[in-house]
């Protein structure tokens, strides 16, 4: 890990920064300017890792409550990352006493730091089709964090395809939602079909009017949308088509493989073609009013991988196991690997850290690529995950992480925020722009 003075030089074409992500802050050397990042907290691990080099004496002390709520799924997308999900059992529900003893822990932490009580519903399953579970785990949350005095909120994850009187429930509840959408009906219908080969569009404009129009609305709706080799070039009309129904929101990402059912390659947008189109997607949303994200690459934050403990969240699978990864959503198989860490004590009534293997987590987080090691990006960077995964056998030190997307586009969110605009470049344009930038540690 670099000293604590990290300094980037990062020369461009037509300018030249100083970055210092440490402190947030950007110097024009150009146009004698400093520009200040909004900070935002680091997650304690990144804390530790990334500022002080200390992950041996890291403390876990999960801030937000992730439930798994079942197995159940009613979409059959193309894409999906979840292996062998028609292996699960679909008559396994999370344990109330289970949610309970997360609750208590991470409320607990929240109180000692004076922070809201964050409880979200996601995983590989769509929550609300159990909808009375989903409002148990929300009445022992809510009991949790009034007798610990701190403020609940609570998220879910959403493909949309639910009844209507769940639609309208889910929004007069949640603080904030997540929605899973691919946008126009041709990408929704073609790659998120329903079990059954039903397309879902219909199902989703209802839904997102729902979550938007509604008089209770949620403080915070966010469209993720994934995109394909196929959606890459019309970024802007999917945007388009989100801002028509008021989406202010959207995150893009490029499909995720598969770990033991690759999708075909020919389904991968070219990283250069996403970079430019998301570029291009991102300039026609400040101009209409739409926010266009990329959480990959997350400048305006300490991020890092999208491992459980390193964003402080005790994730609980339906079957009781705590897991460190949302691609390892059970353990039905009693798989012995590093991915679960804990798991519920019937006998105590309480959620059981394994001690030895979250010490090992916390080691193995510290990996990566060697040439990640000096980039400017690293303290904001998946670090290519869930591609490049170093608890997997077959990590190396010298893999390869997929830099074109996370670094450039770390690199546009920066030459942004100091006031260069890129949106202008065509695309062979912006390809020798970002090739002939240069970002030394200094």
């Amino acid at each position: 890990m670099n000293s604590s003075s990290d300094k980037y030089l990062i020369k461009f074409p037509g300018g030249e920064l100083l970055y210092l992500p440490r402190e947030a802050l950007i110097l024009d050397r150009i146009k004698g300017r400093t520009i200040t990042l909004h900070k935002k907290k680091a997650p304690s691990l990144m804390l530790d890792v990334k500022l002080q080099g200390e992950l041996s004496a890291y403390k876990f002390k999960p801030e937000c409550l992730t439930l798994y709520i079942s197995n159940i799924c009613n979409l059959n997308c193309t894409y999906c990352y979840i292996p062998q999900k028609e292996l699960y059992p679909v008559d396994s529900y999370i344990n109330e006493s289970i949610v309970e003893s997360g609750a208590q822990i991470v409320a607990k932490n929240c109180r000692s730091q004076n922070l809201p009580f964050v409880v979200g519903f996601h995983g590989g399953n769509e929550p609300l089709l159990i909808l009375k579970k989903v409002e148990s785990c929300l009445k022992i949350c809510h009991e949790v964090a009034s007798k610990e005095n701190v403020q609940l909120l609570a998220y879910c994850t959403t493909n949309g395809v639910i009844p209507e009187k769940t639609a309208k429930w889910a929004a007069a509840t949640f603080h904030g939602i997540t929605l899973s959408w691919d946008g126009h009906p041709f990408f929704q219908n073609n790659f998120r079909k329903d079990k059954s080969g039903y397309e879902t569009s219909d199902f989703i404009e209802r839904t997102a009017k729902i979550f938007i129009q509604s008089q209770n609305r949620p403080k915070i709706i966010l469209v993720r949308c994934t995109i394909t080799s196929s959606s890459v070039e019309r970024m802007i009309e999917i945007t388009q088509y989100f801002k028509s129904f008021g989406v202010q929101k959207v995150e893009y990402y490029p499909v995720f493989q598969n770990r033991t059912k690759p999708i075909p390659d020919e389904m991968i947008p070219d990283p250069v073609k996403f970079v430019y189109h998301f570029i291009q997607a991102k300039s026609f949303g400040e101009s209409c009013g739409i926010e266009v994200l990329f959480s990959g690459s997350r400048v305006r934050d300490y991020h890092g991988r999208f491992c459980s403990t390193i964003q402080d969240n005790l994730t609980i699978t339906p079957d009781g196991y705590l897991t460190n990864c949302f691609q390892h959503t059970q353990n039905y198989s009693a798989q012995d690997n590093l991915f679960f860490y804990g798991e519920y004590d019937h006998d105590l009534r309480q959620l059981k850290y394994d001690h030895e293997k979250l010490g090992r987590i916390n080691d193995i987080q510290s990996y990566k690529p060697t040439q990640c090691s000096n980039c400017f990006n690293q303290f904001h960077c998946s670090l290519g995950c869930p591609g490049i995964c170093p608890f997997n056998d077959n990590f190396k030190l010298n893999s390869q992480p997929d830099c074109i997307k996370e670094k450039w586009l770390g690199l546009e969110s920066l030459l942004s925020a100091a006031g260069y605009n890129l949106y202008q470049l065509s695309e062979p344009e912006l390809n020798t722009f970002f090739n002939a930038v240069t970002y030394p540690l200094i």
